[in-house]
């Protein structure tokens, strides 16, 4: 039976491959089906179509355009717009610190020169009250230097010739009697 088996599976194969030239031999008595030759090995490969994944976003990106556009435009106006306006705030909040601070810089400069008008007044006053105590005590004593020289010059005249009653005389007129010693007693003079 095995040989029967082997026999008949033998002109089976023999008779689809054609003996490996490719031609269909019959057996006889037998009429073959058309056959399908079957593969066996798994493909690597498949018949799906493979997935395009940039044409799918080219083409979302293509249909969301004009909404997202709008949307950034309307974004852009308003974010765009609230940066202006504050930006303008901040503009005037800063015109008005600094006409503030240009206001205390203007107060503080009138109050040095007025400041310094009132020294430079003070000093010329002082300086006036000087020059003229100066100039008083320059004329005195030129006077006392003058009388001091005449009144010792006399003095001088007087002891040269003896006259100690011109010099006590002298001393006494000049308001100096007190000055006169003498010398057993050193009392002053009456």
């Amino acid at each position: 039976m095995k040989f029967t088996a082997a026999l008949l599976f033998a002109t089976a194969t023999a008779g689809y491959a054609g003996h490996g030239k490719g031609e269909q031999v019959a057996v006889a008595g037998y009429d073959a089906p058309e056959t399908q030759l079957l593969n066996w090995t798994k493909s690597y490969t498949s018949d799906y179509k493979k997935i395009d994944v940039d044409a799918i976003v080219t083409e979302l990106n293509r249909r969301n355009e004009i909404a997202v556009r709008a949307i950034r435009d309307e974004t852009f106006a308003t974010t765009q717009q609230l940066t202006e306006d504050h930006r303008n705030a901040m503009d005037e909040l800063i015109a008005i610190f600094e006409a503030d601070i240009l206001g205390l810089r203007e107060a503080i400069q009138a109050s040095r020169d007025a400041k310094r008008a009132e020294i430079a007044d003070a000093n010329a006053q002082m300086r006036a009250t000087q020059d003229a105590l100066v100039a008083d005590i320059v004329t005195t004593l030129a006077e006392l230097n003058d009388n001091q020289e005449h009144l010792l010059a006399e003095i001088l005249l007087a002891d040269m010739y003896y006259d100690h009653t011109r010099i006590a005389k002298l001393l006494d007129v000049d308001g100096k009697s007190a000055a006169l010693t003498w010398e057993e007693d050193a009392r002053p003079a009456a």
